[in-house]
């Protein structure tokens, strides 16, 4: 490997102390490597991105999730180094860093890919990834707005409420599980579509097939609809405007190690629940 990236969130490495230390374990691991460094990452879009072997991305979940919406269409793995605080979708926490650049030099680490989202709005030609969600939401005045849903072209139902979570898996432990949406394995290729406080309290979420093309149009409304982007408001949906997505051709490609465990994560990191195998069966028994 020969060019690595270094995507940072400047609220949490202000005086660049940890990029030094990621600069130094990898010019100890590939001395003839480039090192080129993002700050939240601008100009990870340009065409010169598509150069990278690996992106590291130093930060929380946000900048994970802006990161791969920048880079997704480059097919360029992504080593997330959680300094946040969740860290969801790292790959490594930053006491990790040498396990991981001496596995990576070593070729020992798999390569997850996730699904992800495309979103346009109709009658506009720009196209915007999504690793974790798109969500049509209303503003904080009261009152409701009202969405219509279709499915391949099939009308699925009205939505009187707050508004639309359109999750991937990867995105389900986000707003759509705080929304009562499903928990879903993350290499599955399916999509959640969720209400926000429907007033139709028989409008459940469902899990679609993930080659199906989503149409939500906004019919009415009492205040400003917004269309959010992986937890970022991209801009105002005008009434009577809709809003079309569907699979994006790219994934994003999330490096992992041997001793990744999804379950453990998911119980730790978001369900908080005990993560000891067999624990609660054996203080029963006690």
């Amino acid at each position: 490997m020969k060019n690595f990236a270094i995507n940072y969130n400047s609220n949490k490495d202000i005086n660049e102390e940890i990029i030094e230390k990621i600069k130094i374990s990898l010019f100890n691991n590939f001395p003839d490597c480039s090192i080129f460094l993002f700050k939240d990452s601008v100009g990870l879009k340009d065409e010169f991105s598509k150069n990278f072997d690996i992106l590291i991305v130093l930060g929380g979940d946000g900048t994970i999730l802006r990161a791969a919406g920048a880079i997704s269409s480059y097919n360029v793995p992504i080593l997330g180094i959680n300094t946040g605080n969740l860290g969801y979708l790292s790959s490594i926490e930053l006491k990790d860093l040498e396990y991981a650049v001496a596995k990576i030099k070593n070729g020992e680490f798999d390569i997850e890919n996730r699904f992800m989202l495309e979103c346009r709005l109709q009658g506009e030609d720009e196209k915007l990834n999504s690793l974790n969600d798109v969500v049509v939401l209303k503003g904080i005045v009261p009152g409701v707005a009202f969405y219509k849903i279709y499915i391949d072209d099939k009308f699925y139902t009205n939505i009187e409420g707050d508004g639309i979570i359109i999750s991937t898996p990867t995105g389900s432990t986000a707003y759509n599980i705080s929304a009562g949406g499903p928990i879903i394995y993350p290499n599955l290729q399916v999509i959640a579509v969720t209400p926000i406080c429907s007033h139709y309290v028989g409008i459940r979420p469902m899990v679609i097939d993930g080659n199906s093309k989503i149409r939500i149009m906004i019919k009415e409304r009492n205040e400003k609809v917004y269309l959010v982007i992986d937890g970022n408001i991209i801009k105002e949906v005008e009434y009577d405007g809709e809003i079309l997505i569907e699979k994006s051709d790219y994934t994003c490609k999330l490096i992992k190690f041997e001793n990744y465990n999804y379950f453990s994560i998911l119980k730790n990191k978001i369900l908080g629940t005990r993560n000891i195998e067999g624990e609660i069966y054996e203080n029963r028994k006690a």
